[in-house]
């Protein structure tokens, strides 16, 4: 019978305003093995807003009969109404920086890309500004998103289509230059930007 393997992963996530350093360690309990990886870092520094992954290979010593069961999920009395949903939503943002690049755009794997990805860069800055009035959001990614999206904006108000995209559904079916454009700027309408803004008011016209 095949060694049944696992692999885990913790997502560190520093919302101070300070850089501060890491160590991660993974107790090893009798059903599983953590496996050795010399190659692997467990200790990072992570500056404001920044985030990492640490990964960890394990194998099962022991495999126990589990039994199942289904249970309401009891919260306190005194919690405020919605803050559960703000709790996911906090991190569901916290996990969308992972995707971040440099540059401010985002894209399918992050850092690992050559270049963020234009439909889901907007779909990001659009997301983070409307969650803006339920959780904080440091308005630097919006704002640097945006930074990158006029960068790909032509003379003619259009913008230039970049990056790859393996989910298709954003697109709605379309990829031409004439759909993206309409996308990003009612994007650009639902974050309330000045009417004079130069990219929002090139795309209008």
């Amino acid at each position: 019978m095949a060694v049944p393997w696992y692999r885990s992963d913790a997502d560190v996530f520093n919302l101070f305003k300070d850089c501060i350093q890491v160590c991660m360690a993974l107790t090893e309990t009798p059903e599983l093995k953590v496996d050795a990886c010399p190659e692997c870092q467990f200790t990072s520094c992570l500056c404001a807003n920044e985030a990492k992954t640490f990964e960890w290979n394990m194998t099962a010593t022991r495999l126990d009969n589990t039994v199942s069961e289904e249970f309401p999920l009891m919260l306190p009395a005194d919690v405020l109404e919605g803050s559960d949903q703000a709790t996911f939503s906090v991190i569901g943002y916290q996990h969308q920086l992972l995707y971040k690049n440099d540059d401010g755009s985002y894209s399918a794997f992050g850092k690992s890309d050559n270049q963020g990805n234009t439909w889901l860069t907007v779909f990001v800055a659009r997301s983070f500004g409307q969650a803006s009035s339920y959780i904080y959001i440091s308005q630097d990614h919006v704002h640097n998103a945006l930074l990158w999206l006029q960068k790909h904006q032509l003379p003619s108000g259009c913008f230039r289509s970049v990056g790859k995209l393996f989910n298709n559904d954003l697109k709605g079916g379309v990829d031409d230059m004439i759909s993206l454009t309409a996308y990003i700027t009612v994007a650009l309408v639902a974050l309330h930007l000045e009417k004079n803004d130069t990219m929002l008011d090139n795309a209008l016209h």
